[in-house]
């Protein structure tokens, strides 16, 4: 989405900072994920009484916790280097923004105070893999930043944000027992769900406010009310399964679909826009 945004108002495109920053966004998030494998599994936040996810290899595989945290440090210093490379290759301030967010990523869940047991997880996850990745994508095509960049930005922190809620909807009952204080938590069941909704369905009406004040083309109009079509029935669908760890792979599954299908709406408007020049 940074990328196609920047080349509907630049023109600009190169393959080769795409490739390099697809790679290192990549490291960045797997390497996160490893490191929340890890901490969950050695605080207790991942039990199996708690947990039927197939995907946490760790307490249902035997996968050995140390590999986790070894693949993980491995994918931090690939990112580092690709990290290094675009910052060669733009501006040295990528360098600082990068490792700002590798850090982020790695107090996400460890270090003393990890940020995933506050009611600042969905906020931090939604701002940097949200509107930090757009910027910072937008900006390695272009080397500048523009106010309307940053404010289109901020629907994909929306639903990027929504994910993390469904997620800590799921987990509310686990996440008590291992003393976290997610938002989730802190508002309780109904209204965490409630949340999940009103990120999902502010993003889309944050991006008809941009597209009033003529920061997204009027053509990405009838794609964005497509994807909210989409979205209510995929909401209808997990509100239908509820939210607790039984249901968990079913919510997450459908939350993806939910980013993914605001991720197609908003590259098909745009890819319209350019075509249309």
């Amino acid at each position: 989405m940074g990328t196609l945004y920047a080349y509907f108002h630049t023109g600009e495109f190169s393959t080769l900072m795409f490739l390099i920053m697809m790679f290192s966004v990549l490291c960045v998030d797997m390497g996160t994920t490893g490191f929340n494998a890890y901490y969950d599994y050695k605080n207790g936040t991942d039990d199996v009484r708690n947990n039927v996810e197939k995907n946490k290899v760790l307490i249902h595989q035997g996968v050995d916790a140390r590999k986790a945290l070894g693949v993980s440090v491995v994918l931090f210093l690939l990112a580092g280097i690709s990290g290094i490379i675009i910052a060669y290759l733009t501006s040295w301030y990528v360098l600082i923004a990068g490792a700002v967010s590798m850090g982020i990523g790695y107090v996400y869940t460890g270090g003393p105070y990890p940020i995933s047991r506050t009611p600042l997880g969905e906020i931090v996850a939604g701002g940097f893999l949200g509107t930090v990745l757009f910027v910072l994508t937008y900006f390695v095509q272009v080397q500048e930043l523009t106010w309307p960049m940053f404010f289109v930005s901020l629907s994909s922190s929306a639903v990027v944000a929504s994910i993390l809620t469904a997620n800590n909807s799921c987990d509310l009952v686990g996440d008590k027992e291992a003393g976290r204080k997610t938002l989730s938590i802190l508002v309780g069941a109904k209204l965490s769900e409630w949340l999940i909704y009103l990120l999902g369905f502010g993003a889309y009406l944050w991006a008809g406010v941009m597209i009033a004040v003529g920061y997204y083309p009027i053509i990405t109009a009838p794609f964005f009310a497509a994807g909210l079509l989409i979205t209510v029935i995929m909401y209808r669908k997990m509100h239908n399964i509820g939210y607790n760890f039984n249901t968990k792979d079913h919510i997450m599954g459908n939350i993806a679909k939910v980013y993914l299908v605001f991720t197609l709406m908003t590259l098909l408007g745009l890819g319209a826009a350019v075509l249309m020049g």
